[in-house]
Formats: C-alpha cells, sequence, structure tokens
C-alpha cells in the first residue's frame, strides 16, 4: 500500500509518504490494510458486546425541540455552517479583531470570501433568512436547530460541536412578547419553573449590541446563561431589514448536559 511500517512495543509506527495525501486520520490507515488484506478474507464473528443502533439522545432532544416549534407555526431553515467574516462578525457589529478570531475555527486560505469561517451563532444565518424572505405575507417566523463551532483545545481537533437553537419573528411590530412566550413554552415542556433560581429559570438585562437596549435579556436555567432574545437594532443594517425583528438563541447543549445528569425530565 505504498505505507513504510516498523513495530515499537505494542504499537505499530506507520509513516505516510507525501503521496499518500488522502490519509488524514489513523481510520484511513485501517482501510488501507482491510483493503490489502481483502474484505473477503475477513472471517465474520459475533460481536462480544450487544451494539444495538439507536437515535443518539441529542438528536431525540432535537427532534422533540423541532416538532414544538413547528406546532407553534415556526418554519424551519437550514443555514450554511460556514459564513463570512462581514456576516459573523462586522454584521454583527463586532470587530473581526485578532482576539477575536482566535476564538474562531477559521478556513484557512479560503477560496471563497461566503465561507470563511464556522459560525458560532446562529443569528446570521437567521437574519440573513429573514432578509430574503421580507416579500412572504407577514408575520413570518423561522427557527434553526443546529451546531455551532467553537474552540476546544480538549478536543481531538481543538474544536468541537455545540447544538443551538435559533427562532425570530418578523412582522409590522416587533412582537417580543411572542418570542418571550415561544420561551416559556420550552421552559414549560422542560419542567422548568418561571422565576426561580434554584430550580427553575429566570432572565436578567443584557447589553448586547445588536439589540434595543432594554429589549433584550439572557436566559438564565438552574443559574447559568443558556440564550439570549431580545429586538434587533436598526444598526444591524447590513441585513437589508425592512421590518421589526425579535429574536432568541438558546444553548441546547447545556440542556442537554442537564437532562443527561437527571437535573430535567426526571423519569421521562
Amino acid at each position: 500500500m505504498g505505507l513504510q511500517a516498523s513495530h515499537e512495543e505494542n504499537k505499530i509506527k506507520v509513516e505516510v509518504p507525501i503521496t499518500r495525501s488522502d490519509i488524514i486520520h489513523a481510520c484511513d490507515i485501517a482501510e488501507d490494510l482491510a483493503i490489502a488484506y481483502g474484505y473477503n478474507n475477513i472471517k465474520k464473528t459475533n460481536p462480544p458486546t450487544i451494539c444495538n443502533g439507536y437515535q443518539q439522545p441529542i438528536n431525540k432532544l432535537t427532534d422533540l425541540i423541532r416538532n414544538e416549534m413547528a406546532f407553534a407555526g415556526y418554519i424551519e431553515s437550514l443555514t450554511m455552517t460556514l459564513v463570512s467574516k462581514k456576516d459573523m462578525f462586522v454584521n454583527m457589529l463586532q470587530e473581526p479583531t485578532e482576539e477575536v478570531l482566535k476564538k474562531t475555527c477559521q478556513i484557512f486560505k479560503s477560496k471563497c470570501s461566503e465561507f470563511e469561517v464556522f459560525r458560532t451563532s446562529l443569528i446570521p444565518g437567521i437574519l440573513k433568512t429573514l432578509s430574503a424572505n421580507q416579500k412572504n405575507h407577514l408575520p413570518y417566523k423561522t427557527f434553526e436547530i443546529s451546531d455551532v463551532v467553537v474552540i476546544d483545545e480538549s478536543s481531538e481537533t481543538g474544536a468541537t460541536n455545540k447544538r443551538r437553537l435559533c427562532f425570530a419573528y418578523i412582522n409590522n411590530t416587533s412582537g417580543i412578547e411572542l418570542v418571550h412566550g415561544m420561551i416559556d413554552h420550552l421552559m414549560a415542556k422542560l419542567g422548568l419553573p418561571y422565576n426561580d433560581k434554584e430550580k427553575g429559570y429566570y432572565i436578567v438585562p443584557s447589553q448586547e449590541a445588536i439589540f434595543f437596549e432594554d429589549r433584550q435579556a439572557h436566559l438564565y436555567i438552574l443559574g447559568q446563561k443558556a440564550g439570549v432574545f431580545g429586538i434587533v437594532h436598526p444598526k444591524v443594517i447590513n441585513f437589508d431589514m425592512k421590518y421589526p425583528v425579535s429574536l432568541a438563541e438558546l444553548d441546547m447543549e447545556y440542556i442537554f448536559d442537564l437532562i443527561i445528569k437527571g437535573v430535567l425530565l426526571k423519569g421521562k
């Protein structure tokens, strides 16, 4: 297979030549080994453990939340994981300084200005979706529940995916009360009482640049910040919004961790 290998104690050291640019992981070497040996020569054996396939728990939670959003009249969007620096930072009233970019996964020598960095928030994608659908009948409600990419030095790749939920409402009026009500509905489904700092959720005023002052808040669940919602400020004009927009973004990964630990949805 063109790979130089040597044996060191209980390990096999493989040197990948420059001509094998297709090998980027140890599993690629295992595949080469299987091809060289011959798939038909591998004897079929029963696994020592039972490994029945099942849906990943976080995907099950995602599907349940997706149903609740759809029942409330929200239309699901699916936007790109790769975005431009302009959409991710400049349009969100944040300077793409070197310190900020260090916290973001970037594409090395990107060939396209539209795909330069991995998104760290779902908000830019939702705003672009709203901007492209302003000709539809108002009110227009949309949501996306998907992954963002954040730097994580403890992971194998140096980054990890985090599940987020973002939903927005656009109309002749802001409709912030409807977004707030949707959050209350989701929290009720999760069994969280309102304004309970120890066993439930509560909101506190925030100072995010993209929202109106005094028309925004952070969502806290069991004392930890788990989301933000508010009315988008007119300064965010690069998305060509003609109507008021209210939106929210929630950290579903944190909520999922609470469910796994048995803090939420006990016995369900």
